[in-house]
């Protein structure tokens, strides 16, 4: 279940950011601040998912 989670938090992030970028690099918005948040926050979690991701990885791989 938390897998599915993940799984499908990480595919809207990605279609958020899909979308972002297309309205910056098409100049569709008055105001970027929402764009330019949402990318901010999405690198924020995908750091934040790769450091727990690679942590967990060594605690398995520890003898």
């Amino acid at each position: 279940m938390k897998t599915i989670f993940l799984i499908l938090l990480t595919i809207l992030i990605i279609l958020l950011d899909w979308a972002a970028l297309h309205d910056i690099i098409k100049n569709n918005e008055p105001n970027y601040f929402g764009e330019y948040s949402i990318i901010i926050l999405s690198v924020l979690y995908f750091a934040a998912f790769m450091y727990f991701w690679f942590k967990r990885k060594a605690k398995e791989s520890a003898p």
